[in-house]
């Protein structure tokens, strides 16, 4: 489970609004203060635990039984703390044999990785109901909700985007899922935090490594380092990964880029280069008949829970 403690409601972005109101929730967010090193007490499972957020607000713990209940947090002199979401916290395992791991920006919805004033445009004056998304992922996606397959989100993007890209799934009618996002950050930290140089890499790996004998299907893109990071997942954990989608961000594939890609593509031959001249039709045959049957429970998968 993880999540952060806030010093003040967040903003919602459920509702459409227009560009302006957008851009003013987006810059008030990185002024909630957080509370750090704070002891809290979780309740879950008829439990309680006694756990402390970090220096950026935030906590995790890993709970190595079902989780049935949504959890309800405390604080140490036992005053409920109102959890404020919208979006799901607890996502069961269907106990198929599959689970998807997927970037967020640039893999479902376009947000100009590749150019940081671009991103920040994007982010700060584009609401989430007029955010586009990526037709091709959206689409296999659907593939994947219709049978059943979790999916888990994983992004370097700050969890004080955390209320954007939940109006965007849910707006979309995308698979929602576990979204782990990287820590909440104030306004000083935007342009010297380095968020993490292996966030992403650990992330897949935590997740792997506690899940018994699934199969993995990983969505990514072209414009930072889901290759490099796939690539070393792929190598590291053969048996595990089943089909790897790299979306090509841009009309041109730079020379680093295709070398990244051949690199790629020698450690997993079941990788997919996609742009938007892709055939759909036939990436969601191969993926139907890849993943068909899933839904039906096999002998030796884990069943474990993940709370957001």
């Amino acid at each position: 489970m993880k999540g952060v403690l806030l010093k003040r409601k967040p903003f919602s972005f459920s509702k459409p609004t227009g560009n302006f109101v957008n851009l003013m929730k987006v810059i008030k967010s990185y002024f909630i203060g957080v509370y750090a090193n704070k002891e809290l007490l979780l309740m879950v499972n008829d439990e309680t635990m006694s756990i402390t957020t970090d220096q950026y607000g935030g906590f995790s713990i890993v709970i190595d039984e079902p989780v049935t209940t949504v959890p309800e947090i405390a604080t140490a002199n036992q005053q409920k703390i109102e959890i404020i979401q919208k979006y799901p916290m607890l996502f069961p395992d269907p106990k198929n044999a599959f689970d998807v791991i997927s970037d967020i920006d640039d893999t479902i919805m376009l947000s100009n990785t590749a150019s940081f004033l671009k991103r920040i445009g994007t982010v700060a004056l584009v609401t989430p109901h007029k955010r586009k998304t990526v037709l091709f992922t959206q689409q296999l996606l659907e593939i994947v909700r219709k049978q059943n397959i979790r999916v888990i989100y994983i992004s370097k993007s700050e969890s004080n985007l955390l209320g954007i890209i939940t109006s965007f799934i849910n707006h979309h009618q995308l698979p929602r899922g576990p979204l782990l996002l990287t820590p909440y950050q104030h306004a000083g930290q935007l342009f010297r935090s380095k968020k993490g140089k292996n966030f992403k890499l650990n992330n897949i790996r935590f997740i792997i490594e506690n899940s018994t004998n699934k199969k993995f299907i990983l969505f990514g893109d072209d414009s930072q380092k889901d290759m490099d990071i796939y690539a070393n997942i792929a190598k590291q954990y053969p048996h595990s990964i089943v089909k790897i989608y790299i979306r090509q961000t841009k009309a041109k594939v730079s020379k680093r880029q295709q070398q990244k890609w051949e690199t790629l593509k020698s450690i997993f031959p079941g990788s997919v280069y996609f742009n938007d001249k892709t055939n759909i039709p036939e990436a969601l045959e191969n993926l139907g008949l890849l993943t068909h049957g899933s839904g039906e429970d096999v002998a030796g998968v884990a069943t474990k829970n993940i709370s957001l």
